[in-house]
């Protein structure tokens, strides 16, 4: 069983609220480095704030530039939280009475690692956690590294060009099945591609337990121009990045995370299908139909009974497919996922995670 020195919740957390068009302080139990926020009642892009950006955010569905949020309703990332206001009717993060999800990961440890050929200038990292937001510069030069300070391999990183209308580019470490080659291999987190086989953005090159290297390609590190990174570990009990093969079984794959998920990121590898992403605090119970895209502007959407719609179960110690869907590998095809625990199978507590 996982243990791990510290509550999930103080690292990451799911949390639901509803807009009001005005002062809007959202408490979430944990200061925020990078926060996700969504809007579920009808269409609206995802805005991810960090951090390094004060009121900034980039959209995962989306390959534009960044945008300041703060005449668009975001205020601020705060100790216990974020506020939100009316300004310019919310926008897209607090417009009348629309109901809202976030995603809220922990970080805060503001010194800049040592080492690499790029520095960059601002950085919010968490080294028991391990994870982290890093601003930089490009410099244009493949084979350029940038010091991470995790202490451990990467095994998911996202990077988006915020200076530029380019795509995300995503890392997995279980991009191939040969775990050698994850470097080789990119996913765009804005579109349904399959992975893509391009030296220009990971340089061939696995990350290690200081480095995350880059190509020389724009989306990743265009020369002069400023860039966001997000880099997670895996850490037993609290984080877990994967793969599993789909089934035509309705009675599907069961794959194991050793926790309770509140957060489950996943992509088919094999073919054009999109980034499902469910939480638990959207599905509280079993079994768990709410799912948003992020590489699109959708709602959140509610899966029907039939064998293909989208549905899973979220357990005690992973997560079960319960759909043939194409999105989930139906075929038997191969797919890679990030998931943040709600509480592991043992924590610090001595508190076992419950079945739903």
């Amino acid at each position: 069983m996982a243990y791990i020195p510290f509550q999930p919740k103080d690292k990451f957390k799911a949390h639901l609220y509803t807009a009001n068009g005005s002062t809007n302080a959202q408490t979430i139990g944990l200061a925020p480095a990078f926060t996700w926020i969504k809007k579920t009642s009808n269409s609206s892009s995802h805005y991810l704030f960090d951090a390094t950006r004060t009121t900034y955010s980039v959209a995962s569905d989306d390959n534009a530039a960044q945008s300041d949020q703060s005449g668009q309703g975001f205020t601020s990332l705060d100790a216990n939280g974020f506020t939100l206001s009316g300004t310019g009717g919310g926008g897209g993060v607090n417009d009348g009475t629309n109901t809202f999800a976030s995603y809220n990961w922990a970080m805060g440890t503001t010194t800049v690692p040592s080492g690499g050929s790029i520095t960059p200038s601002a950085v919010s990292i968490d080294t028991t956690a391990k994870q982290g937001v890093y601003r930089y510069t490009g410099n244009g030069s493949a084979g350029a590294t940038i010091a991470h300070g995790l202490g451990k391999a990467p095994q998911f990183v996202m990077i988006k060009n915020i200076g530029g209308v380019h795509d995300w580019a995503c890392y997995h470490a279980y991009a191939d099945g040969d775990l050698t080659q994850a470097g080789d291999f990119f996913f765009r987190l804005n579109t349904t591609a399959t992975r893509d086989n391009n030296s220009g953005y990971f340089n061939d090159t696995l990350t290690t337990d200081t480095l995350i290297t880059l190509g020389s390609d724009n989306p990743v590190n265009q020369s002069g121009t400023e860039l966001i990174m997000y880099a997670f570990c895996q850490v037993p009990g609290y984080s877990r990045m994967g793969q599993f093969m789909g089934s035509t079984r309705i009675h599907g794959t069961f794959v194991y995370t050793g926790f309770k998920p509140a957060y489950i990121l996943m992509k088919y590898t094999g073919g054009s299908e999109g980034w499902n992403l469910f939480d638990s605090a959207n599905n509280p119970t079993n079994r768990a139909n709410k799912n948003l895209m992020a590489n699109t502007t959708a709602a959140l959407e509610t899966a029907g009974t039939a064998n293909t719609d989208k549905n899973i179960d979220i357990l005690s110690n992973g997560f079960k497919m319960r759909s043939t869907s194409s999105e989930y590998g139906g075929a038997g095809g191969g797919m890679i996922y990030a998931a943040f625990a709600e509480q592991p199978l043992v924590s610090s507590n001595g508190k076992s995670a419950t079945a739903r």
